[in-house]
This record gives C-alpha cells, structure tokens and sequence, in this order.
C-alpha cells in the first residue's frame, strides 16, 4: 500500500524537507529582524532590496520617481488595494492563471492591504508583524522576502494608499467633458464615497497623522499630499472662477478646502459629531458655495 510521500515507498524514507529559515541578521526596533540584501535601485518614496521593499523608490515600478507623482488627498484607501489597480482586474478567481509577475504584485498588494486594516484596528504601535501576517494569512517569511521590516512595510502601505487614491483625484481633474466647478464638487465628495472611504480607512488615516508626530518616516509623504493637493484643487478653483467671470484667492480657497477635507476625515474616524458621509459632502458643497460666491439656503 502506497504512503502519502510517494507510490510504494513507506514514508520514513521519504521525510519532508525541513523548511528553511530566512537569514537575520539582528532584532530590529519593531518586533522583526532586519533582512540584510543588495540594494538594486529605487528612487524616492519606495525601493527594494532584492525582492524586499524598502524606502526609496516606485513600489511596483522601480523606475519612477514617487516625488513627481500627482500626490492628491491625505485620506483614503480601498479596503481592497488590488480592486483599484486596472492591472489586477481578473485576480481572486478569474479564469487563466496569473504571471510570476502578477503572482508577485498579488502577494505584495495583499499585504500593503492587510497593513492597513491591522493599523485600523490596533494603530500603529499595536500593527505588529505577526499581526499583519494573520491578516494577510501569510508567514513571516514573505514579508521578509518583500519588506525590510516593519517600517519599511507600513511606509509602504502609506504610500500606496496614497498613491491609489490619487489615481482617482486625478482621473476626476483631469476630465475635460465636466466643468473645473462640476469637477472640483466631484473631487470633494469622492474623498466620502467608496472605493476611497471605509471606516478602516478613516480607522488607518487618523492612526498614521497621530503616529506622524513620533515617527518622523510619517512626515514626508503627508507633507507632500498636502503640497500637492492644494495645487491641483487650486487649478480648479481657478477654472471655476473664470468660469463664472469672478476673481477670487484661489489658494486660499484650495488650502481651505484641503483643511475642510481633513477635518471631515478626523470626526468621521472618531464617531465624535456623529457625522455621515453625506453630511461631509454637503459641507464641501457649501464651502465651495462660499468661495464662488453663490448663494447658499
């Protein structure tokens, strides 16, 4: 009678290969251990080592610069990265089978995704490796094959929260069959609708801006959304002006906007002025009411 290892053979002379432990070289700050590798290019925001993430670099296009990336608003991600990325449509059960490629950007999305989710539910101190490895239902070991460490994977989920939600800003901004006035409302209410609105998502924002203060890595890319959203709102508030023959600060109203923005995400996250998406919506409506001078009920 066969043995489950091999037909005919008994299983003792067939045993199964121990598995083989990542190399470590050290206990890191955050509960893992540091990987050594190679570093083999990256610029700005995202990099790797190897096949592991670290800072510097594109996250899944080492050839680009995260610095000159249409940053737009500091909310948002999907509760599902992978649904937002066109490239991955079809994962999760369609029909073929994936690249070694795609396998790869699958596996790293889905643990860019279950970072934000465990941040979510237990901040930042609490998102431990083993955590995110639960939430992911991956091991250790494939973060290590991927990451540089803790660190380096929730830099990188902050960036490619961010990221994503701007590839849907800027879809927004950049249609031209819409008015800038028409635009600028559709920018402002989609910060409050799905894909870029969920609770975990309102949960991780309000995790990572309170965690920004100690954990300097924070800093950057939330500076730099808020760089980059003024500027794009500002072309439109510049657009609606002339559109209706007025003149206005429009880089006041951008900065107001981007302000109004971030509150609405603070008392949406915290439950505190029991506050509802559609209620965020119209104050936007109203705010920008007030900048191009209609009047309001």
């Amino acid at each position: 009678m066969g043995s489950p290892y091999g037909a005919g053979l008994p299983a003792r002379r067939r045993p199964l290969p121990a598995p083989r432990p990542a190399p470590r070289t050290g206990a890191g700050p955050c509960g893992r251990d540091r990987i050594p590798g190679r570093r083999t290019g990256g610029l700005g925001g995202i990099g790797h080592r190897d096949n592991r993430i670290v800072a510097g670099g594109d996250l899944l296009n080492n050839s680009h610069n995260y610095d000159d990336r249409p940053i737009f608003l500091s909310v948002p991600v999907t509760r599902n990265l992978v649904s937002m990325n066109p490239n991955l449509h079809g994962f999760g059960g369609g029909p073929g089978r994936r690249t070694r490629a795609e396998n790869r950007e699958y596996r790293l999305r889905s643990l860019l995704d279950a970072a934000i989710r465990t941040v979510a539910r237990h901040d930042i101190h609490g998102a431990t490796v083993e955590r995110i490895c639960a939430e992911a239902g991956a091991s250790r070991g494939l973060i290590a094959h991927y990451f540089d460490g803790k660190e380096a994977l929730l830099l990188a989920a902050l960036e490619e929260w961010y990221r994503q939600s701007i590839a849907i800003k800027s879809a927004i901004a950049a249609d031209s069959g819409s008015t800038a006035e028409s635009r600028l409302r559709q920018v402002a209410h989609s910060s409050f609708m799905p894909p870029t609105y969920r609770w975990e998502m309102a949960a991780a924002w309000q995790a990572f801006t309170n965690a920004s203060r100690y954990h300097p890595e924070f800093v950057r890319p939330i500076r730099r959304t808020s760089r980059r959203v003024t500027a794009i709102v500002r072309e439109l508030f510049e657009g609606a002006a002339l559109e209706h023959g007025i003149r206005i600060d429009a880089r006041k109203c951008a900065l107001g906007l981007y302000i109004l923005d971030d509150g609405l995400w603070n008392s949406l996250a915290t439950g505190k002025d029991r506050l509802t998406r559609k209620s965020a919506q119209s104050l936007c409506d109203r705010y920008i009411d007030g900048c191009l001078g209609h009047p309001t009920p």
